[in-house]
């Protein structure tokens, strides 16, 4: 890699010779999953071989770099440009069908609504009526039923099975060449970078996490599914489960995305869904195998799922925890406890009235089970504030206790000045009206 970037520096400026070696460049910071970058080097790429007068071949791998990258990278709209921009270019009615398979799956992992996606693959079929290729048009319908199934859009199915079902049977001499006809989505070509040899390159870490890749003579990437981390060491689950894309998050582990996968500061996805509040999406992982009391990495405290959830009050993801095998007792690496940090949870004017009861039973369940394991629950300390949204008016009560309860639980209630449920409750509380 320094290599090349000492031939860029002393480069003669021939344009061809520049877009061989920011391609080079792009290549090398792939592999090393440093996408930004390689954005920048395939961009450069691109300009070179424009200026050079590069034919349509080439334009079109630089555009699907850039669309490869910028998918890796999570800019899913960039990425469906540039394969836009390649698809321009497809003269091969296979070629077209392919990269208008890629905006499907981006559209689909950008979780966009499902006519975005049909109206790709209604191009497909069109695609394929224009060249009465009925073999292609069954391979794509059948993709599509894929994804309506996937995601789960009964209604469209019945419509899209009927359509196959009016384009016939393949014939056996159709059947016998699927494995050429299939185009590019079994295939596993060359992915960017495999060109590179990485002993040349001196940053690699013995312990690197990248996959390895089957080779093919071809030059574009892999269409099979393969891990990929951005520069935070985020893999394509990772990212899904904090954005809470829960049919993303469903397709990646369909197509055999480790469950329990960790970043470079040592979280799982599972921490991430707990921390930003995804229900729907612990579930699927929970289901999936995701470890319920996994402390994270070197970097991490000691945090579980449940202490990510309970620090941000999601209460309906503490409670499906604890129904499913996370412990009470893990304490962080500090020594603090799940009943802790929900106890003194700052943001409860985000607990909603109606929320009030389940937070007082989780406490309670915390609290027991921690007794069971021989472990004090300390009360409340003092000066906490807690909230909720007064659905008379839409006005957030705060109210601060100048003493902790008893057993170290106080109750908001709209009419304070009648509320005895606290054996130390001040009756000169202060009630902040904001």
């Amino acid at each position: 890699m320094c290599q090349t970037e000492d031939k860029l520096v002393v480069s003669s400026g021939d344009h061809k010779e520049l877009k061989i070696l920011y391609e080079k460049m792009g290549d090398a910071a792939c592999i090393f999953q440093c996408y930004q970058k390689a954005v920048e080097y395939y961009t450069m790429m691109l300009e070179h071989a424009q200026k050079s007068g590069g034919n349509d071949e080439e334009l079109k791998n630089c555009y699907f770099s850039l669309a490869e990258t910028y998918k890796d990278n999570g800019d899913y709209f960039q990425a469906i440009y540039h394969y836009e921009k390649e698809y321009e270019l497809c003269k091969e009615l296979k070629d077209g069908l392919n990269t208008l398979s890629n905006i499907a799956d981006t559209k689909e992992m950008a979780n966009l609504p499902l006519d975005d996606v049909k109206a790709v693959y209604e191009r497909a079929f069109e695609s394929c009526r224009a060249e009465k290729n009925l073999k292609e048009e069954r391979r794509m319908v059948s993709r599509y039923i894929i994804y309506l199934n996937r995601n789960e859009h009964k209604k469209e199915l019945d419509v899209a099975y009927n359509l196959l079902k009016s384009l016939g049977t393949p014939d056996s001499n159709e059947e016998s060449s699927s494995s050429d006809s299939d185009s590019e989505d079994s295939q596993t070509k060359l992915p960017v970078g495999a060109d590179i040899d990485l002993d040349e390159l001196q940053d690699v870490s013995d312990n690197s996490d990248e996959e390895t890749y089957e080779m093919s003579p071809n030059k574009k990437r892999s269409k099979r599914f393969t891990i990929k981390k951005n520069e935070k060491g985020e893999t394509q689950l990772h990212t899904a489960c904090i954005h809470g894309h829960l049919q993303v998050v469903r397709h990646l582990l369909d197509l055999g995305h480790p469950v329990n996968v960790r970043d470079f500061s040592g979280w799982m996805p599972l921490h991430e869904a707990c921390n930003h509040g995804h229900l729907e999406v612990v579930k699927l992982l929970v289901e999936k195998g995701a470890a319920v009391n996994d402390r994270g990495g070197t970097y991490c405290g000691g945090i579980t799922p449940l202490y990510d959830a309970a620090r941000n009050a999601h209460l309906q993801i503490i409670e499906y925890l604890l129904d499913h095998g996370a412990s009470v007792n893990t304490k962080t690496d500090d020594g603090d406890t799940t009943l802790n940090i929900l106890k003194t949870y700052h943001g409860g004017d985000k607990i909603h009235e109606d929320q009030w009861p389940l937070y007082f039973k989780l406490i309670e369940r915390l609290g027991e089970g921690m007794e069971k394991a021989g472990q004090k629950a300390e009360p409340c300390p003092r000066s906490r504030s807690f909230g909720f949204v007064d659905e008379d008016d839409g006005r957030i009560i705060k109210i601060r206790m100048s003493q902790p309860c008893e057993d170290g639980v106080f109750l908001p209630n709209k009419n304070i000045h009648n509320y005895t449920g606290c054996p130390n409750f001040d009756p000169n509380i202060k009630v902040d009206f904001s």
